[in-house]
């Protein structure tokens, strides 16, 4: 008797999607866990083209389902990329990316970065290369094979001025390019390098509807007599005004509102690329920049985003930004999560636990990240010469953070639910102790750390030059006076209450040879930043914030890299450093699966006593 045999294939091409007829009944898994939409007129399920779906499909119902189906089907679940790169139909990107006159400068893994990111069926990428690794001229080769005229880049501010200078290095194509500033916002060329705070804008809507640039000034007659500006009015304008009902909580909420767009002189440009650099920033799916640069990438023929650690915590990070490139992918976030995190659904809402081990970004996403780590493809690369060095608080500083401490575990065990926000004001308060007094009062400068850096450099156990990496601005303003003072040294600091230009500027006399010393706020110079010729690296403060650490570990060890850095890493043991290491520690295992990062490298320079503390014995013996 002759095997029954399916008239057609159970995975079809139908328009934009896939239609897919499981082998078996029921398959209310691929609404569940894919979100699939039922086709009551073809009884198939429509699922988006990606191989996160295909590798799913294939996982429940074997490699049986793929037969009959289109190669392009089968390559999503079963290519390395989820498709082939310069085959036969892309021959013609092929030959143009052998012509591109810096075609050979780019490392191996680059080059596969280029022939990813113009090959790849989606209409954009995420190049997740380990920090110092060439996000930029990977990508600015990409865009000349693509011949893309419209280009726009984000930015971190500091950057800006970087990214300019990659072009003029590394295309080959003759482009009209511009920086967006505060003070000329607008795109006045066909490439435009902005940041995101020039290219959003506010706009205000009464409670009629209309939109206003700026707030109506009313006068008691009811005539409108000017603008209201500045934040504050603004924000009691909106507050001031009527209320209505929320139809989602029935809560009652001001009438009026504040609208924060993408400004229309960008958003109604066609752009060839949108390019969005350290795009770790998207991380939050509710910021404001995660939904205005969503709205702009929907006009982009091509979107790229350039991480070197595209999550700082959970695998979660990923979905605003893989959302970014194909919206009609990824729907839906507590389903994203649910496929790469343990959720926690007890309690009042749910909750991100952790990452499931057994769902691997880089197998499920391969058709959306390209993934690279220094250890991957540069395995010669000099390491830093790790030197922690063991240090008391002062007696003023010890006496503040056992105050603080003891508040702290006396808050924790009254049994209480205390807020998130308590205890990261805790948290916050202690780390500034360990790191210099002035943070808690101006008139008090007393910092172990600080003192020891002088020490090694009247000791002239430093070589140079010399950058210091500082979190809180008033350590940063003490340890520049202190060696601007008392030193001969050339020294100079960033932290980011400064201009644009004068960051820019100090960055440049840094890098040019011109100064001994930088003291540079991780939130400033966390990105992007060449700091290579750097001798000596000194670890001032550490935060919670494992992306600055993990950005800041790449600024100085990165290609080009001829000599082994020292870094010198002072940690007290009765302090807050240990609460940081700790907190890191939990943070990097997730970054270092999802991004091929080296653990051993992370952890080392974290210390070797990650051990918990407690007021109620001798704390720094392990149990």
């Amino acid at each position: 008797m002759p095997v029954a045999t399916r008239a057609t294939a159970a995975i079809q091409i139908s328009g934009k999607e896939l239609l897919v007829t499981p082998p078996k009944y029921p398959s209310s898994e691929v609404k569940e866990v894919l979100g699939g939409r039922w086709d009551k007129s073809r009884k198939a399920w429509r699922l988006p083209p990606t191989s996160l779906n295909m590798i799913t499909l294939v996982e429940w119902y074997g490699k049986g389902i793929l037969d009959g189906a289109h190669p392009a089907i089968k390559h999503l679940a079963l290519a390395d990329w989820g498709y082939t790169g310069f085959g036969a139909s892309n021959q013609a990107l092929w030959q143009r990316a052998k012509e591109h006159p810096h075609w050979e400068d780019l490392y191996d893994f680059q080059q596969e970065g280029v022939e990813y990111m113009v090959t790849n069926p989606h209409r954009g990428a995420l190049l997740a290369l380990s920090p110092g690794l060439g996000k930029s001229p990977t990508s600015i080769v990409a865009a000349d094979i693509l011949e893309a005229k419209r280009i726009l880049v984000v930015a971190p501010v500091t950057l800006a001025k970087q990214w300019m200078a990659e072009w003029d290095k590394w295309s080959s194509m003759y482009r009209s390019w511009s920086r967006a500033t505060a003070a000329n916002k607008d795109p006045r060329t066909e490439c435009v390098v902005t940041n995101y705070e020039t290219l959003f804008e506010s706009v205000f809507m009464d409670e009629d509807g209309e939109i206003w640039e700026y707030p109506p000034l009313v006068d008691d007659n009811g005539d409108i007599v000017g603008e209201i500006r500045g934040p504050g009015p603004q924000k009691k304008w909106v507050q001031n005004g009527p209320k209505v009902e929320d139809k989602r909580t029935g809560k009652m909420v001001p009438a009026r509102k504040r609208i924060v767009q993408c400004r229309e002189s960008y958003s109604k440009i066609n752009w060839d690329l949108l390019i969005v650099d350290e795009s770790i920033l998207l991380k939050n799916r509710k910021a404001v920049k995660a939904d205005v640069l969503e709205e702009l990438a929907v006009y982009c023929q091509q979107v790229w985003l350039l991480s070197g650690s595209p999550t700082s915590k959970f695998r979660t990070d990923l979905y605003p930004q893989v959302k970014a490139i194909m919206p009609r992918g990824f729907r839906s976030y507590w389903r994203f999560a649910d496929f790469f995190c343990v959720v926690d659904r007890e309690g009042w809402g749910w909750s991100i636990e952790g990452d499931r081990p057994d769902h691997d970004p880089k197998k499920y996403l391969k058709d959306f990240m390209f993934v690279r780590n220094q250890k991957d493809v540069l395995e010669e690369l000099p390491d830093y010469i790790y030197e922690p060095i063991d240090i008391e608080l002062n007696a003023d500083q010890l006496k503040a953070f056992t105050a603080l401490a003891e508040d702290f575990e006396t808050t924790l065990d009254t049994g209480k639910k205390i807020t998130a926000e308590i205890k990261l004001a805790q948290y916050t308060r202690m780390i500034q102790t360990t790191s210099n007094l002035v943070n808690l009062d101006r008139h008090l400068r007393s910092s172990a750390k600080e003192d020891l850096l002088h020490t090694l450099i009247q000791q002239d156990d430093i070589e140079y030059p010399l950058l210091v990496w500082t979190w809180w601005v008033p350590t940063t303003q003490s340890i520049y006076d202190r060696l601007y003072d008392h030193t001969d040294l050339a020294v100079d600091m960033v932290v980011g209450s400064m201009v644009s230009d004068e960051k820019d500027e100090v960055l440049t006399d840094y890098k040019s040879g011109n100064l001994d010393v930088l003291i540079l706020q991780m939130g400033v110079g966390k990105f992007g930043h060449n700091l290579q010729d750097t001798r000596t690296v000194f670890y001032h403060d550490r935060h919670f914030d494992s992306d600055a650490y993990l950005q800041t570990l790449r600024r100085v060890r990165r290609i080009g890299l001829e000599h082994r850095p020292r870094l010198i890493v002072p940690r007290a043991d009765y302090s807050a450093d240990p609460l940081v290491e700790m907190n890191l520690a939990g943070k990097l295992q997730s970054i270092a699966r999802t991004s091929n990062h080296d653990l051993k490298e992370l952890m080392k320079s974290l210390g070797s006593r990650m051990i918990p503390w407690s007021i109620d014995r001798d704390p720094w013996v392990p149990e």
